[in-house]
């Protein structure tokens, strides 16, 4: 489907309004018919050929093209580097302006786009869980975090509603079960379970009458709890992005990858994005063991990037950790920087005993 050009005319370029583009606004479309190749819009009750259709939205098949191609391509880098284009995703936004003025808020591509930022999102929650930063305790969520929980929600609950408006919906809640399954895990866990709930009810039918036991008893559970509004434990692994995966637990980047990694870590320190940089750092010292033969060098690498976690975790309160970051970088080599961590997360811990 595509805003019908009648019903929505057209700018010199092109384009339509984002409040169009966005549905932010009551939006009318022409939809294709396979069989007779033929364009419609029910309420103006416009018809075109193909041909002349291609003219009165001024995108011809190969713009058309061009733009599913770069979005198609977009996607690929995210899924071959989940850090690419964050934390900001200049390119992406970029991307989606072009795609929701120029093809809509239901064509195929900006839907891509829109799935493609939520699994990412997805893949940096799941992170923050790993480190703890979800709902266990009353303190509020570090602002980054909140930051992205927010993100996520806003993604979800719009391709929630773009799917529950078209006519296939219970086909939809299949294709994408594993991506609502992800969602209601994860907001349920950072504090959003009224969306969480929403999600849970959408996929629901699709869960209980399709999947296996071993899916469906832990949702069951999920879709209860938030029901009687109790609390929900720990999000449940559907899908982990594979670079998330080998940084936090395998144990097998090669030299250059810790590099390439830890230079990510670097970026998003400047960015404040402190969980996400306590993740990588504090994960990358399992893969040095194997990729770094030479030992000073191991050991000044090893250092550094536990000396680094502890300075994330400082600044996120984390004091523990920071405390066990900065005594293996000290365990590893001693630094003025290590130290100084482990005294002021020392402090900190004594302060917040003293309280006690």
């Amino acid at each position: 489907k595509m805003p019908c050009p009648n019903c929505h005319p057209r700018t010199a370029d092109g384009r339509f309004s984002e409040d169009v583009g966005l549905e932010q606004q009551p939006v009318v479309y022409a939809a294709l018919d396979l069989a007779s190749k033929r364009w419609t819009c029910r309420e103006c009750e416009a018809c075109w050929e193909e041909d002349r259709f291609a003219n009165a939205v001024q995108l011809d098949y190969s713009e058309e093209c061009r733009i599913g191609s770069a979005v198609t391509d977009y996607v690929q880098k995210v899924y071959t580097n989940c850090f690419h284009d964050l934390p900001h995703g200049k390119e992406r936004a970029s991307l989606e302006l072009e795609a929701y003025t120029r093809l809509g808020f239901r064509h195929w591509a900006t839907l891509l786009l829109d799935f493609s930022l939520l699994d990412a999102l997805t893949t940096q929650l799941l992170g923050f869980s790993a480190l703890g930063l979800g709902a266990s305790g009353k303190e509020a969520l570090a602002p980054d975090t909140e930051s992205i929980v927010s993100a996520y929600a806003t993604t979800a609950e719009g391709l929630l509603a773009r799917l529950q408006a078209i006519q296939c919906a219970d086909y939809s809640a299949a294709c994408f079960a594993e991506y609502f399954m992800n969602a209601a895990y994860l907001l349920s866990e950072f504090r959003r379970k009224d969306t969480a709930l929403q999600i849970a009810k959408f996929v629901k039918p699709y869960v209980m009458s399709c999947l296996p036991s071993p899916v469906k008893d832990p949702f069951r559970e999920l879709l209860t709890s938030l029901q009687r509004k109790a609390s929900v434990g720990a999000a449940r692994r559907v899908i982990f992005h594979s670079d998330f995966l080998r940084i936090t637990e395998s144990g097998n980047l090669s030299h250059s990858e810790i590099d390439h990694y830890k230079h990510i870590a670097e970026h998003f320190v400047k960015e404040a994005c402190y969980s996400t940089s306590a993740l990588i750092y504090s994960g990358l010292p399992k893969s040095a063991d194997l990729a770094i033969e030479d030992d000073r060098a191991r050991r000044e690498m090893v250092a550094d990037l536990h000396s680094n976690a502890a300075e994330c975790f400082l600044k996120l309160g984390m004091f523990a950790e920071a405390e066990s970051c900065a005594s293996q970088s000290i365990t590893a080599m001693p630094t003025s920087k290590a130290l100084n961590c482990l005294q002021v997360a020392q402090e900190n811990l004594g302060r917040s005993m003293d309280r006690e």
